[in-house]
């Protein structure tokens, strides 16, 4: 029979392998905010099975947005195992791999879909809701990359980085202007149309 609780982390620590980590530690932070991502992940993933079900005229792009999306679901995974054992200062054969085509994979699709809508001139505002919940993806993306940063901050090794770790930092960096693009791809192939800010007094 399944536990789904332990009373273990009722003192506000919570035990990674041999080591007690207080729930408020960066590690803790970074593994909410990969949660947090991964379930917009998921959401979103299951409106655009919806929508492909639904629709005959766009069903090309939801499926790419699909097989996209699911791409940067698992990788979440990858990087929440990682993050563990750096927690625990296990960085051996057992760590998970983060290779550089992961990254490679985001700059081919911006390099391949970039020319495919009119660039934008300024910041950008979504009027249909599909490319604005990619955007809003794209903010969670970035605070994401931020904890991150804070999370490897808190450990002391900037100057001692595995590769692995190396090649997430390089793919956290991508992955804002990946969703961004991706907003905007879609937002051009379903007719809608950016605005850009105002400015004006109110």
């Amino acid at each position: 029979m399944v536990n789904y609780y332990t009373r273990s982390g009722d003192n506000g620590s919570s035990s990674l392998g041999n080591k007690k980590v207080p729930k408020n530690s960066y590690f803790f932070k970074l593994s909410a905010e990969i949660d947090s991502f991964r379930s917009s992940l998921n959401i979103l993933i299951s409106k655009l099975k919806r929508y492909e079900k639904k629709s005959s005229k766009n069903k090309d792009l939801y499926l790419f947005l699909i097989n996209e999306l699911d791409f940067i679901r698992n990788l979440t995974f990858s990087i929440g195992a990682i993050s563990y054992f750096l927690e625990i200062n296990e960085i051996n054969s057992n760590m998970p791999k983060f290779d550089s085509g992961n990254t490679k994979h985001l700059e081919d699709i911006i390099d391949n879909l970039k020319d495919e809508f009119p660039a934008p001139k300024s910041f950008v505002v979504f009027d249909l809701l599909l490319p604005a919940e990619l955007d809003k993806l794209r903010t969670e993306s970035r605070k994401l990359e931020i904890i991150f940063y804070e999370f490897l901050n808190s450990l002391g090794i900037n100057d001692n980085l595995p590769d692995d770790v190396k090649e997430i930092q390089r793919f956290l960096n991508r992955l804002s202007s990946y969703l961004f693009v991706l907003s905007l791809y879609t937002n051009y192939k379903l007719g809608g149309q950016t605005k850009g800010p105002t400015y004006k007094r109110i």
